[in-house]
């Protein structure tokens, strides 16, 4: 905020006055109020025809910021800003459809290939996928290898001898996230 004025004007007047005040609040007619942070800077300007009253600058770049990380200081400035790291791509998918079964001998196991609906920047993305209805033959075996930014491949396996069963799921949930 700048207010300016000149002699004899109702502008001039008012800035005199609130130079004026801030002297008797503890502040020296140069910058900032006592006991606290710099907030404005006020200048009288020589032969008193004109007097300016001014934001202090504060160490901010002007512009715009990304996710911005900001600070706040105790009188609503802004202090500092940088950008922040960028919000991670998430996707889910849900198969219902085209599931391999495995086959009924120990650790039998079926593959198939899965492909996102929008392929990921890179294949660096955390992946997890759970059978839509969980069971204790099902919960530990999917896997899933070879993943790239489009796809992976989706690994399904029944138990060990004591409990070879054919594993036949109806629906399978993935969860990517791209950070």
């Amino acid at each position: 905020m700048r207010l300016s004025g000149r002699a004899g004007g109702d502008l001039f007047s008012r800035s005199r006055h609130l130079l004026s005040a801030l002297r008797w609040c503890g502040a020296d007619g140069m910058e900032g109020l006592s006991g606290g942070e710099p907030r404005f800077t006020a200048v009288n300007n020589a032969g008193a025809t004109r007097t300016d009253v001014d934001l202090a600058a504060t160490a901010v770049t002007p512009g715009s910021y990304t996710n911005a990380n900001i600070s706040v200081d105790a009188y609503g400035r802004v202090t500092s800003a940088t950008n922040g790291t960028g919000i991670p791509t998430i996707q889910s998918l849900v198969i219902n459809s085209g599931i391999c079964s495995t086959g009924n001998t120990a650790f039998s196991t079926c593959s198939m290939s899965v492909t996102w609906p929008s392929a990921f920047s890179n294949s660096a993305y955390a992946l997890t996928c759970t059978p839509s209805t969980p069971t204790a033959v099902t919960v530990n075996t999917i896997y899933f290898s070879g993943k790239t930014a489009s796809g992976f491949t989706l690994n399904i396996q029944n138990a060990d001898s004591s409990g070879a069963n054919v594993v036949s799921l109806t629906e399978v949930d993935c969860i990517g996230m791209h950070p």
